[in-house]
C-alpha cells in the first residue's frame, strides 16, 4: 500500500469514526429525549383517559346519589316527618323493644351509641341483637320501616340457627335513629 492510500484510510476511518459519533450523538441528544416524551406523552393520555373515566363515574354516582336525596327529601316532606329530640331515647328504645316482642323476636342486647350531631340531623346508633324465626325477622324490618320514619337500618346480619329442629336467625341490626338536634339535652 501506498502512502497515500494508507492515509486516505486514515481519513476515511477518521470520517467513519465521525459520522458515527454525530449518529450516536444525535441519537442520544435528539432522538432518544424525543421517543421518551412522546412515551410520556401516551403514559400521561392514557392516565388522563382513565381519570376522565373515572370522573364520567364519579358525575354519575352524585348526580344518582342527588336525586336519591331528592325523593327522600320529597318522601320526607310528603309524610309530614316530626322528629324527636335526643332526649326521647328511652321512649324509642321501648318502642323497638316492643315492635321485637310483637313480631315474636327475643332480644339479647338492645344499645344505643353516642349520638352524632349533624347539620340538619343527629343520628344516634342503636345496636339491636336477639334470635327470632326468619318471617319473625322479616315482618320487624318491614314494619320498623313503615312505622317509624326516624329509624333506618345502616345494616343488618343474619345467621341460620337450629334450635331443637326449628329454623332459627340470629340477628344483628345497626339502626340510625334520626333525632332534631335542637334539643341536646340527652336522656
Amino acid at each position: 500500500m501506498s502512502r497515500e492510500t494508507n492515509g486516505m484510510l486514515q481519513i476515511h476511518a477518521a470520517g467513519v469514526a465521525g459520522l458515527l459519533a454525530l449518529g450516536v450523538a444525535g441519537y442520544l441528544l435528539v432522538a432518544s429525549p424525543i421517543l421518551k416524551g412522546r412515551s410520556e406523552r401516551v403514559s400521561f393520555e392514557q392516565r388522563v383517559r382513565a381519570s376522565e373515566v373515572r370522573l364520567a363515574s364519579l358525575r354519575e354516582s352524585r348526580s344518582a346519589l342527588r336525586k336519591e336525596l331528592e325523593l327522600g327529601q320529597a318522601r320526607v316532606d310528603a309524610r309530614g316527618v316530626t322528629l324527636l329530640p335526643p332526649s326521647g331515647r328511652n321512649t324509642r328504645l321501648g318502642d323497638l323493644t316492643r315492635l321485637a316482642e310483637a313480631c315474636g323476636l327475643r332480644l339479647d342486647r338492645l344499645q344505643p351509641g353516642a349520638p352524632e350531631d349533624g347539620e340538619l340531623l343527629t343520628l344516634t346508633p342503636i345496636v339491636m341483637e336477639g334470635v327470632g324465626a326468619y318471617d319473625d325477622v322479616g315482618t320487624f324490618l318491614h314494619r320498623l320501616v313503615s312505622e317509624y320514619d326516624d329509624l333506618g337500618a345502616r345494616s343488618f346480619r343474619l345467621e341460620a340457627t337450629d334450635v331443637q329442629g326449628a329454623r332459627l336467625a340470629s340477628f344483628v341490626f345497626d339502626l340510625v335513629w334520626y333525632t332534631d338536634p335542637a334539643d341536646q339535652s340527652g336522656g
